[in-house]
C-alpha cells in the first residue's frame, strides 16, 4: 500500500473519530503536520489525546492488527512510540469503532502473545501483531452508536483505566 493510500485511510479513521467526539461537545484538532506522536487532541469536558487507526482488513479476516513498530528503521511505531491516552481502533464495513486506554493495550500486547506477527504497509514499513477480534475485544468499549449522554461517561472510565494503569 502506498504511503499517500495510507494517510488517506488514516484520516478517514480520524474523521470518523471526530464525528462521534464532537457529537458530544468535544473539540477535536487533528496532528497532520505537527506531532507523530498521537492523532487526535480532544479538549472540552474532558481532555486528552488519543491515536486511531483504521483497520480496513478486519472485517473480512476477523482478526484485529495491532502496529508495534517499523522493521525498516528500528524505531518503534503504533502501539510502542504513541504519547496517546486513548486508543481508537476503526473496522471497516460495517464501520464500528473501539476505544480502550492505550496503557491497557500495551498490556494486553506485552502479556497476550498474538497468533501471528506480520510485515505489511508501505515498503513492508509496518510489524504488526494480529488478535482474533473475538479474543481481544475484552479490552475494548464500543463507541460508535452508544448514546451521547453515555459517551462521556465512557470516556471518563477509559481515561481512569489509563490512569489507573500507567
Amino acid at each position: 500500500m502506498s504511503f499517500k493510500r495510507s494517510l488517506d485511510i488514516g484520516n478517514k479513521g480520524q474523521q470518523i473519530v471526530t464525528r462521534i467526539l464532537e457529537s458530544v461537545g468535544l473539540t477535536v484538532s487533528s496532528s497532520v503536520g505537527k506531532v507523530t506522536e498521537w492523532d487526535l487532541k480532544v479538549e472540552g469536558d474532558i481532555s486528552f489525546v488519543c491515536e486511531v487507526k483504521y483497520d480496513l482488513y478486519a472485517a473480512r479476516s476477523g482478526n484485529v492488527a495491532i502496529e508495534i513498530g517499523n522493521p525498516n528503521s528500528g524505531k518503534a511505531s503504533g502501539l510502542t512510540a504513541t504519547t496517546a491516552h486513548l486508543w481508537f481502533h476503526v473496522f471497516h464495513n460495517p464501520s464500528e469503532v473501539w476505544a480502550t486506554s492505550v496503557s491497557r493495550l500495551l498490556d494486553y500486547c506485552t502479556k497476550t502473545k498474538p497468533f501471528k506477527e506480520v510485515i505489511g504497509g508501505d515498503g513492508g514499513n509496518s510489524h504488526m501483531f494480529l488478535y482474533r477480534k473475538d479474543s481481544i475485544a475484552d479490552i475494548f468499549t464500543v463507541v460508535s452508536g452508544i448514546e451521547q449522554g453515555k459517551l462521556v461517561g465512557v470516556l471518563h472510565d477509559l481515561l481512569h483505566s489509563s490512569n489507573s494503569n500507567g
